[in-house]
């Protein structure tokens, strides 16, 4: 983590004991947002693994990602704002990484790539592109490096979608499609910065009625209700081979018409 010259604070939102899974760079600057639903104690855990460069926010009895998330945004400090969660792993080269292509590209939000263990990188083009709204759905929220000073500045997530809710994903679809919206541009590359422990679980999207009719809110959310739907069809569409791989597609076909 050699380049010290670019303004970034790492916002990590966490639940419970999740904070102690958080790996801290020194040389990293820190936002920690906790929520804590379980009545314990944190604060020598606290005392003994964070330094000055992390800044602790405690949201006792409170669940929501986005809501965390927000809150995290609302205490920030830096220009450049990096989105993630609390079981990911920084790689040691990222900030060199990120420096080079923020110093190369002007954009309102940075979207870099991950690895995910027991699985495949799925890279986007050798070359950075900045992409339209249709094309939101390959932001994961821990590759958004936000730039805080363009028009991303007094955006926040939407807190009715995101773990913590009736409708459990879609937010960092919705964040990036009202930048878009507001005339933010958003520059996807295919730089990878951090490793996650598994296949996340956004990859789920047909196991239940809940995570299909959150995808179609979450389209509506972005486009509307006519041209959400008619995208949600293509997006199921486009799916389709997924479902049949899991071989999931007569559960797929009944939850789809079993709304709950």
């Amino acid at each position: 983590m050699e380049d010290s010259s670019l303004d970034v604070q790492v916002l990590v939102s966490t639940l419970n004991d999740g904070l102690l899974k958080i790996r801290i760079i020194d040389s990293m600057k820190y936002i920690v947002v906790h929520q804590i639903t379980n009545d314990k104690n944190y604060e020598n855990y606290i005392g003994d693994n964070f330094g000055e460069n992390v800044v602790y926010v405690a949201m006792d009895g409170v669940k929501g990602l986005s809501r965390s998330r927000n809150l995290a945004l609302l205490k920030s400090t830096s220009r450049y704002l990096w989105i993630m969660d609390d079981d990911v792993e920084i790689m040691e080269d990222a900030l060199s990484n990120i420096s080079k292509v923020v110093s190369s590209y002007k954009a309102d939000l940075f979207v870099f790539r991950h690895l995910n263990k027991g699985g495949e990188n799925i890279n986007v083009k050798n070359e950075p592109f900045f992409i339209n709204k249709f094309q939101c759905g390959m932001v994961s929220s821990i590759d958004m490096l936000i730039d805080n000073s363009g028009k991303a500045k007094d955006l926040f997530f939407d807190e009715f979608f995101g773990l913590g809710t009736s409708q459990p994903s879609g937010e960092e679809f919705i964040y990036s499609c009202d930048l878009i919206d507001r005339g933010g541009k958003i520059l996807a590359t295919d730089v990878l910065t951090s490793i996650h422990p598994e296949i996340e679980s956004g990859f789920d999207f047909f196991s239940s009625s809940t995570l299909v009719y959150t995808k179609l809110k979450m389209f509506r959310r972005a486009f509307g209700w006519i041209i959400g739907t008619l995208a949600f069809n293509v997006f199921i569409v486009k799916k389709l081979p997924v479902i049949i791989r899991e071989k999931a597609l007569l559960r797929f076909v009944s939850v789809l018409f079993r709304k709950g």
